[in-house]
């Protein structure tokens, strides 16, 4: 047993769904010690020969204003044939998490970093998950990047991965870039001149994308996200609908792309990874979908039964070109 404090202190609830979960706020001392050893060990600045040096090339993030960790980047360009060169970048957190030691054992057991209200339980110490692999501003930083080169119509003529280093030119959030995006000329002396033609052609670039997936008859969700409101003692003041603005859209689009290079570059390298499978739905469920497909004058015939459910429901695809791999690395 445990005392928590008083029931009148809006702390106790964050602290009660914790220990509900058996989370762990703490890390083990050897983890820690583990973990200053490697940061000892990392010199801004350092690059390793088998990394791409990109600390020259253009970089930004764009997160929520409240992000707690930055864990991916941008880059883009176009190059001498009129070609666009997009480069994602990922933090890469495994290289300061070496296999076989109590800071590799620790994240294995904790799976996740976990994200409450009010505070994050990371899955690595602070002095890396916020620090050493987190791409914040004006520092120098080792990442994965998956670069793609696009026609100006969006298709995809070249896709790498490799590992690099960069340098965060600028952070941004999504309010700013919405704020840009309405009136971009406003922002001329806000922003140097690089960083605003660079908004400029993500957007273009992002919109070809979007376009284009809509077009193949991708399927828009649009769940509502609640983002709480507390107050500096914890007590919950307000909530509010997160709107998926065009800033939203523009990352959402490049990581997408990014997902479906490192997918197709594994599936080339016939590597085996990790993807999600759903298990076949509910007869219930198909029958409530076979009637609002007739409803809409889709002819789908009898989804009820076992043999109309698509093969890609009951098993993994064969061509994984939709698979959140960058996602599933650095989560």
């Amino acid at each position: 047993l445990e005392v928590l404090g008083s029931s009148k202190n809006p702390a106790v609830d964050t602290l009660a769904v914790i220990r509900q979960y058996g989370l762990e706020e703490e890390f083990p001392p050897a983890v820690i010690e583990q973990a200053r050893q490697v940061a000892d060990q990392f010199v801004e600045g350092h690059i390793a020969e088998d990394r791409r040096d990109l600390t020259k090339v253009l970089t930004l993030t764009i997160d929520p204003h409240d992000a707690r960790d930055f864990d991916d980047a941008i880059s883009l360009s176009q190059n001498e044939k009129g070609n666009w060169e997009l480069m994602v970048h990922i933090a890469d957190v495994a290289h300061f998490v070496p296999i076989g030691t109590p800071l590799d054992d620790e994240a294995k057991r904790r799976a996740t970093s976990v994200y409450l209200p009010d505070r994050v339980i990371p899955m690595l110490p602070e002095l890396i998950s916020n620090h050493l692999a987190s791409l914040q501003p004006d520092k120098i930083r080792y990442t994965k990047t998956v670069l793609m080169e696009m026609m100006p119509n969006g298709t995809v003529v070249h896709q790498e991965v490799f590992n690099s280093a960069i340098h965060n030119d600028q952070r941004l959030n999504y309010e700013q870039v919405d704020l840009f995006l309405q009136d971009p000329e406003g922002w001329r002396e806000k922003l140097s001149p690089e960083i605003w033609q660079l908004l400029r052609n993500m957007h273009t670039l992002a919109m070809v994308l979007r376009r284009n997936r809509a077009a193949d008859g991708a399927v828009e969700l649009h769940l509502p996200e609640i983002k709480i409101e507390l107050d500096k003692g914890g007590k919950v003041k307000g909530a509010r609908l997160v709107e998926h603005t065009e800033s939203h859209q523009i990352i959402e689009e490049f990581m997408l792309a990014a997902n479906q290079a490192v997918a197709s570059w594994l599936d080339r390298l016939q590597i085996p990874f990790l993807r999600r499978a759903h298990a076949p739905p509910e007869r219930r469920k198909l029958i409530k979908l076979g009637e609002f497909v007739r409803d809409l004058g889709i002819h789908a015939g009898n989804l009820a039964s076992r043999s109309a459910i698509p093969k890609v429901v009951q098993q993994a695809p064969s061509q994984p070109t939709h698979c959140a791999v960058p996602y599933a690395i650095h989560n």
